[in-house]
């Protein structure tokens, strides 16, 4: 049964996996321009009506900074996590490195405070990254076949 689970759980990831990529390819840009200071809040430009300033506090335009800010660059570090979990899926959950948890955790942190307009396109990596997870807490039993085994001379196919 854990068998099917995993099998399940593994074609969920790739499925959401294939759709990350898209996300992946609108969100680079996202992170570029506002890292490089093109979009964003910028409070000092002149075209903004002088009354739409005044009605904005400085404790408002610092929240929506760091949100955007926090969606960029806690993204980068999620996306990285979730690349280097794509390529140790095959592992036990307490196999899993720490900072790749952490990592996964910012990155659905960052992926959830996206302005609402564009949400939409951060929940495949979060599902991917869940559904990962989850495949990963199920246990591989001992008893499979795998590279280690044969090297040993245990679960020889030809048997």
């Amino acid at each position: 049964m854990t068998k099917i689970y995993r099998a399940l759980l593994a074609l969920i990831a790739i499925i959401f996996g294939i759709i990350s990529i898209a996300s992946l390819f609108w969100w680079a840009p996202y992170a570029f321009f506002l890292l490089s200071g093109d979009i964003g809040v910028n409070i000092t430009r002149k075209e903004w009506p002088p009354e739409l300033i005044a009605s904005v506090s400085d404790t408002q335009i610092f929240i929506y900074q760091f949100r955007e800010y926090f969606s960029a660059l806690g993204g980068i570090f999620g996306w990285i996590a979730l690349i280097k979990l794509c390529t140790i899926a095959n592992r036990n959950f307490s196999e899993i490195p720490k900072w790749v948890l952490f990592g996964v955790l910012t990155g659905i942190i960052a992926a959830l405070i996206i302005p609402i307009g564009i949400i939409m396109l951060s929940l495949a990596p979060i599902v991917t990254s869940i559904t990962l997870l989850i495949r990963s807490k199920f246990t591989i039993p001992n008893n499979t076949i795998n590279k280690d085994n044969l090297l040993n001379g245990q679960n020889s196919p030809i048997e």
